[in-house]
């Protein structure tokens, strides 16, 4: 089974198969609006290992043809893409408050979800959306672990409302937090790439990037920790 990575949202005036489209047009909404929200979902789920099975990529298509807050599938392509109908009134949509927009927005995704799982998988959705909700840009999200001898490496992540991703790595002796370093922010694919390898010595932890054209595009660098 493989993660979720991607939720999208999208908007047609008559049927989700009918060229559906970014949000923006129809409704007075750009998805950029509730991005911070869906990532650290996405990070979350990942560390959760919750999985929609085959499904990797929702697509959410709002739209005034079906009963307003109704969610529904309208159809899978091939078999990791899944369109859904989410039933939506323009009128009653654009003249609510931004606030109000996102909560109806972050409502749908959670019913979405919940099309596909089961009760534990439920409650595994409950309590993500609960931790992303609560804490928003606080939520430190564990993202990599690395096990040496003798400490352990934890990093995560936290993701501003500008979307930027903070890494926060830890370094354990056992069970007692030894060392914390806060790193510069990344955007999400030099995250992604900075943390390739790490490797755990006696005095320090060294983390390299994946080796790709894009991690030298981005200039990105080893980093090395003293452990103290």
């Amino acid at each position: 089974m493989s993660a979720l990575q991607q939720i999208r949202l999208l908007e047609s005036e008559d049927h989700p198969r009918l060229f559906p489209q970014d949000m923006g047009k129809l409704y007075a909404f750009d998805s950029m609006n509730c991005l911070e929200v869906i990532d650290r979902l996405l990070y979350l789920f990942r560390h959760k290992g919750f999985s929609l099975g085959a499904i990797t990529y929702l697509h959410l298509v709002y739209c005034p043809r079906f009963p307003h807050g109704e969610v529904t599938v309208a159809y899978r392509f091939e078999t990791n893409t899944c369109f859904l109908n989410v039933g939506c009134d323009v009128q009653t949509f654009n003249s609510w408050t931004l606030s109000q927009k996102n909560d109806f927005v972050i409502a749908t995704i959670r019913r979405a979800i919940g099309l596909f799982t089961d009760a534990e998988g439920a409650k595994v959705v409950d309590d993500s959306f609960d931790a992303v909700l609560r804490y928003g840009a606080e939520l430190a999200i564990p993202y990599k672990e690395k096990q040496g001898n003798p400490y352990t490496v934890r990093v995560l992540v936290k993701i501003t409302d500008d979307l930027d991703f903070i890494p926060v790595v830890r370094i354990y002796d056992g069970d007692t937090l030894i060392c914390e370093e806060i790193l510069p922010p990344y955007s999400r694919d030099p995250f992604i790439l900075q943390f390739g390898t790490i490797t755990v010595g006696k005095k320090a932890v060294r983390i390299t990037p994946r080796k790709s054209y894009e991690a030298e595009y981005y200039e990105l660098k080893p980093i090395k920790i003293e452990i103290k």
